[in-house]
């Protein structure tokens, strides 16, 4: 009697259904599943660790979507447990593994301010859009991304100021922009002296701006800076940059070495940290971010080295760091750390991607595949290379040597990272068979040793070639005070993840 009930319950929903659907797997099972069920919002987890950036959409785009997964920074085919994870969250944690300290009690983020601008709630939880609170951003940058925010300078905007306006600097972005809560009241910024035994201080602006200030005009530039040229020569992982990757600005704030002086450390100790063995300076951000540089860095006060308070002369903009960040002259920008709520002495470089991992390591032209190296084995980027470009050319008129050859004047910028500063600029108009020497217009007056900021660069009655589709290409390259080149072709510097492409720059002009 059972079995024929059963037979007369299948008989009767066979009916209902109508005609018979194809037997699915359990995979197409579970992926139907997870398609019919959006996620309205996603676990996220403390400062050591990525934070989800997408929400709203659908569980199955997470995990079939590409550039989903690689913009979230999930691990493919986990929805629970996002990447990058370490022992530093402080945040309740979904994953609950051994190697994630989120669900730990709350650390050094507890003092430095509130995450509500990711839209934080009990538990950890994402609501809504993380990036909602992000500042408005002027008109006339170049958006590469919005979530988060990458934008570049045009070509024809970076030279009008030699101090960029805080409000048309380059936005190079990882996360949302924190926004912190009467920061002068609950900021406090977290000097971890563990290494030398000295415990754990906390400073308030009130205490960083009590400590003597300093100045420096510097230029940051983002590593992957002209990322769009090495990757013609072959394609490259990242936001394809043009030439507007880099800024220049007066920073003020206290020497870092004097703010390790006030949190403990003795004046001879702060003449060789590695001495005492702390060889590297990590830089904690709000936002997750981390990021090392060595200590001998801060071991004179000619290396400028700052927790800039001051952009310009103003405070700075949230997009760039406010209420504290880390300006290192000389380096790439990713060491530059942005919203800095920690700074630790360490016997180790900082964990994570932006230091350890692939992000900001040069591997080498013949390697396609990161698997076919040991990436721990690769120094981070640190120390910046020499670079120029031109954003400007006029045509002038024919040249005097019998040829009739057109002739362009034109401009531009120039930089070299270490304080080493730009002995001459070149350009060419005949794909380097001739040259003529630019005039540096400013940033001349550099101190020796100490040139951190760019050079502008003007040339004339540059003759060159005209090309069969109706232009003339212009070519630049600059040349340190310590005589390194630029590279003539990307080919020869090429790298999977497209960074430090310093080779010569090349502008292709309609002829009038």
């Amino acid at each position: 009697q059972q079995q024929q009930q059963q037979q007369q319950q299948r008989q009767q929903q066979r009916q209902t259904r109508g005609s018979p659907r194809k037997r699915q797997s359990p995979s197409q099972k579970s992926f139907a599943a997870r398609k019919s069920q959006p996620t309205t919002a996603f676990k996220a987890i403390g400062p050591g660790c990525r934070f989800a950036m997408l929400s709203m959409i659908s569980q199955s785009s997470l995990r079939t979507t590409r550039e989903a997964r690689r913009r979230s920074g999930w691990r493919r085919g986990r929805t629970s447990v996002p990447s990058g994870s370490s022992s530093r969250c402080t945040l309740q944690c979904p994953c609950r593994r051994s190697s994630c300290g989120a669900w730990r009690s709350a650390g050094w983020m507890s003092g430095i301010g509130r995450l509500e601008q990711l839209g934080m709630v009990g538990g950890g939880q994402l609501v809504g859009d993380p990036f909602a609170n992000d500042p408005e951003r002027h008109p006339a940058l170049r958006i590469h991304s919005r979530k988060p925010c990458n934008a570049e300078v045009p070509s024809e905007l970076i030279d009008l100021n030699y101090i960029t306006p805080s409000a048309l600097w380059y936005i190079r972005h990882h996360h949302p922009v924190p926004v912190l809560h009467d920061p002068e009241n609950t900021f406090r910024l977290s000097v971890d002296l563990s290494v030398l035994n000295k415990g754990i201080k906390e400073l308030s602006l009130a205490e960083l701006r009590a400590l003597p200030q300093h100045e420096v005009v510097a230029t940051m530039q983002c590593s992957g800076n002209r990322r769009k040229d090495m990757s013609k020569t072959k394609r490259t992982s990242g936001t394809y940059w043009e030439q507007g990757a880099i800024s220049t600005a007066k920073w003020s704030g206290p020497l870092l070495v004097d703010v390790l002086k006030a949190a403990g450390v003795s004046d001879q100790e702060a003449l060789d940290l590695s001495a005492e063995g702390a060889e590297h300076v990590c830089f904690h951000g709000i936002d997750s971010m981390s990021a090392s540089i060595p200590s001998h860095k801060l071991s004179s006060r000619q290396g400028d080295v700052i927790l800039a308070l001051e952009m310009n002369g103003e405070p700075i903009p949230r997009d760039h760091g406010f209420p504290v960040r880390a300006i290192v002259p000389g380096v790439v920008g990713v060491r530059n750390v942005k919203w800095v709520g920690k700074v630790q002495l360490s016997k180790e470089e900082a964990l994570g991607d932006w230091q350890r991992g692939l992000n900001y390591k040069i591997l080498p032209p013949s390697v396609g595949d990161a698997k076919q190296v040991d990436v721990r084995k690769i120094p981070a980027m640190q120390e910046a290379s020499v670079f120029s470009a031109i954003t400007g050319a006029e045509q002038g008129p024919a040249s005097d040597e019998g040829t009739n050859f057109p002739t362009f004047d034109a401009k531009g910028w120039a930089w070299a990272g270490g304080g080493r500063g730009i002995a001459r600029v070149d350009v060419s108009g005949n794909g380097g068979k001739s040259w003529t020497p630019a005039t540096i217009t400013q940033g001349h007056d550099q101190k020796p040793g100490r040139e951190w900021a760019w050079v502008f660069w003007s040339a004339e009655n540059v003759v060159t070639v005209p090309r069969e589709d109706g232009t003339v290409e212009l070519v630049s390259r600059a040349v340190d005070k310590a005589y390194n080149a630029q590279p003539e072709h990307p080919e020869t510097i090429w790298n999977v993840r497209g960074l430090g492409n310093n080779s010569w720059f090349r502008k292709q002009v309609p002829l009038e």
